[in-house]
């Protein structure tokens, strides 16, 4: 199982990977994002409120789904689970179908 799959889709909205990383790796990414980008108060917690304002703030789902696409071109659904594809997320497909309502 794919460990940081919240902070893997985070991660994401700035920049690419496929490195199977643990959470704390994710997290201390992710902390160099937000004080880079001076969002929140300068650290990644995942119980921001305003947390998808944050991340879009600079184009963030649109560069998320870009690199979300990019890794999961090659996983082949039909040998492996999305839980097995390290690291992988499909969540953009529901970000992808929600941002239509959104419109």
């Amino acid at each position: 199982m794919f460990y940081g799959e919240v902070e893997y889709w985070l991660y994401l909205h700035f920049s690419y990977s496929d490195s199977a990383l643990y959470r704390s790796e994710w997290n201390e990414k992710l902390d160099g994002f937000f004080k880079k980008y001076n969002l929140g108060n300068g650290r990644y917690e995942k119980n921001y409120v305003d947390i998808y304002k944050m991340l879009d703030e600079f184009g963030g789902v649109h560069t998320a789904i870009k690199n979300a696409r990019r890794r999961m071109a090659d996983f082949d659904k039909e040998h492996v689970r999305p839980s097995e594809y390290d690291p992988g997320t499909t969540v953009y497909q529901l970000v992808e179908e929600l941002r239509e309502y959104l419109k």
